[in-house]
């Protein structure tokens, strides 16, 4: 049986990268930082990362202009 991946919740990414929560979902909406999203509690939708997501992401844009 494979371990399960470790993911981390939308403010553990924003403390990791040094920005606020709703960058990271604005992140994710714009196609810029992958997540996992699956549904909880019916229509509500929950997303993760996995951390090597978050380290392509800083890879991509390391050296870019703010």
């Amino acid at each position: 049986m494979t371990a399960p991946v470790p993911l981390r919740r939308p403010d553990e990414v924003a403390q990791l990268l040094g920005v606020s929560r709703q960058t990271v979902y604005n992140l994710v909406h714009a196609g810029e930082l992958a997540a996992v999203s699956f549904n909880t509690r019916g229509t509500r939708k929950t997303i993760r990362f996995r951390d090597e997501d978050v380290q392509v992401f800083v890879e991509r844009h390391l050296g870019r202009p703010e």
